[in-house]
């Protein structure tokens, strides 16, 4: 039993630690190509941003490092550096976008062509009439991964499931999808040439991904898919009803070299990777307890009878 308990501990430490949902930024020796679901990801938020102003595409990046930045927790990692730029910021600004960076969500959106969110603890349900009210104005908004799930129900941990979050019926009008799962495997684009870009149908955009991934489903009819999990749930779609919204379940980084990294990038490079080591363990250590409680069940059943 003690081998059995040590094996398991084993496998799901080294599960978490090298499954690609990690998103571990490993450092290249040379420039990388751009990932496919990066660039999916840049052309769909071109597609959601409301029409060119007299100063262009602007972009409000509402991001995981500037929100820890101005709300740090002892619970939560710690950064010293504001946002000084990232895989999202990088493809948002091939796309034409000029970028602003913050923590928090603001109570006027009007200024920006579009939304991007992957700062889960940003969201809380009261942003909700605030997005709702950008989308009827014409704003654009992507959500990317587990974010949905935050405007549900208030949550400052990665549990939203604990309080509902996984229902998604009070934003399905404008954000197209009423549930909110997690799955795995690989990824592929379902049709040819989504925004525009030069993928094609059956291309894999995500591979071998741990099966606590992101995904939707139920979805409106009037949403678009782009592309799916192995399983048939939704990696990504594109829905306009309110507004145009984008959403994404998961991204590759886009790789630099050390010699393309500046201090501050490579000091939040040390900083993000120390600290995705402490969590993933710290989940998978929570993993295991609820193992070993199973095999205490087991083992009591099986000694009763």
């Amino acid at each position: 039993m003690k081998l059995k308990i040590f094996s398991i501990f084993l496998l799901v430490i080294t599960i978490g630690i090298f499954s690609p949902f990690s998103r571990f930024s490993t450092i290249q020796a040379n420039q990388a190509e751009i990932p496919s679901s990066l660039t999916l990801l840049g052309a769909g938020a071109k597609w959601a941003a409301k029409v060119e102003g007299e100063e262009g595409l602007s972009a409000l990046y509402v991001n995981w490092q500037d929100n820890l930045y101005f709300h740090p927790s002892s619970s939560k990692p710690t950064y010293t550096l504001r946002n000084p730029g990232d895989s999202i910021s990088y493809i948002l600004e091939n796309y034409g976008f000029k970028v602003e960076f913050v923590g928090d969500i603001p109570d006027n959106l009007d200024p920006y062509s579009v939304i991007v969110i992957t700062a889960y603890w940003s969201i809380e349900p009261r942003h909700e009439p605030v997005i709702r009210d950008y989308l009827s104005r014409g704003g654009g908004l992507v959500l990317i991964s587990g974010t949905p799930t935050y405007f549900i129900c208030f949550c400052k941990d990665l549990w939203t499931y604990k309080c509902g979050g996984t229902n998604l019926t009070a934003i399905l009008d404008w954000f197209g999808a009423s549930s909110y799962i997690n799955t795995g495997g690989d990824a592929k684009v379902i049709i040819n040439n989504p925004f525009g870009t030069s993928l094609k149908e059956g291309d894999i955009i995500k591979k071998g991904a741990s099966f606590s991934s992101a995904s939707v489903s139920e979805l409106q009819p009037e949403t678009e898919v782009i592309a799916e999990w192995e399983n048939g749930y939704v990696f990504s779609f594109r829905y306009n009803n309110i507004g145009r919204v984008y959403y994404q379940a998961d991204y590759e980084e886009h790789e630099k070299s050390i010699s393309e990294m500046t201090v501050p990038e490579l000091q939040t490079e040390i900083i993000d990777v120390k600290y995705k080591l402490i969590s993933l363990i710290k989940q998978r250590i929570q993993l295991i307890i609820e193992e070993i409680k199973g095999l205490k069940m087991e083992i009591t059943r099986l000694n009763s009878g």
